[in-house]
């Protein structure tokens, strides 16, 4: 089953994709990020832009922030032939100097393909919410 396949691969990406940072193995990143890769601020303000500035905004806070915790929610994947968009909820709860941070969000990752028969997706823009609770 080709659909169910694709939305497979996709969310075992964003398992790998959130398991680097929370385990502070962010070369893992380098094999999932497109080279052209954005992410951006719920304010739609860029943030990061190429594969490099991405990993290193993820590198930034895991060096300066003690994640306690983290559940993210199920991924809802949409695909169309070489796109699709993963939408997610997640709470974080984290550490930077001693001072706690709870926080609830949304994740939003669009990834592509080189073609149809290629099940070899890369994140290619990354839009994060997160709400302060």
């Amino acid at each position: 089953m080709v659909v169910q396949n694709n939305i497979d691969a996709i969310r075992k990406i964003i398992r790998i994709i959130n398991g680097a940072w929370i385990n502070n193995r962010l070369e893992y990143l380098n094999e999932y990020f497109d080279d052209n890769m954005i992410i951006i601020t719920s304010d739609y303000k860029k943030y990061a832009e190429g594969k490099e500035a991405c990993i290193n905004s993820y590198k930034h806070f895991t060096e300066s922030a003690k994640t306690l915790s983290y559940i993210q929610g199920e991924p809802v994947i949409k695909y169309w032939g070489n796109t699709a968009v993963a939408v997610y909820n997640f709470e974080i709860n984290y550490e930077i100097k001693g001072k706690a941070f709870n926080e609830k969000g949304e994740d939003i990752f669009v990834f592509n393909r080189k073609d149809e028969e290629d099940n070899y997706w890369k994140a290619v823009w990354r839009r994060v919410s997160v709400f302060n609770l």
